[in-house]
């Protein structure tokens, strides 16, 4: 009897060391799969980024190249003004000598 009695106990011990087994495997392949999709993450991370920041790099070279054109302009614009203010008091300096003159006959005679 007593070998009919551990006949069911030994074939319990080896069903649980077996769904163990399983058990161990299984864990060992879920890890393995984890740290792969962690890796391929990380890799997609750092391609991500890098496009970010090629992306970056190309909108802030273009706002630099907007930002030259419209210094450029800005600057021409205030030549071509300074130009003109040169340009109209030299017309009038002629004229506002005679008038300095004239105050100043006109202070003597009086």
């Amino acid at each position: 009897m007593t070998n009919q009695n551990t006949d069911p106990i030994s074939q319990i011990k080896k069903a649980e060391e077996s769904s163990k087994k399983k058990i161990e495997e299984s864990r060992k392949d879920t890890e393995k799969k984890l740290q792969k999709l962690e890796e391929q993450l990380a890799e997609k991370r750092i391609e991500f980024e890098e496009s970010l920041r090629e992306r970056g790099i190309e909108k802030l070279e273009t706002v630099k190249k907007e930002a030259s054109e419209l210094l450029k302009s800005k600057m021409a614009t205030s030549e071509s003004q300074t130009n003109s203010l040169i340009t109209e008091a030299e017309a009038k300096k002629g004229q506002a000598i005679k008038q300095v003159q004239q105050s100043f006959l006109d202070h003597i005679k009086a």
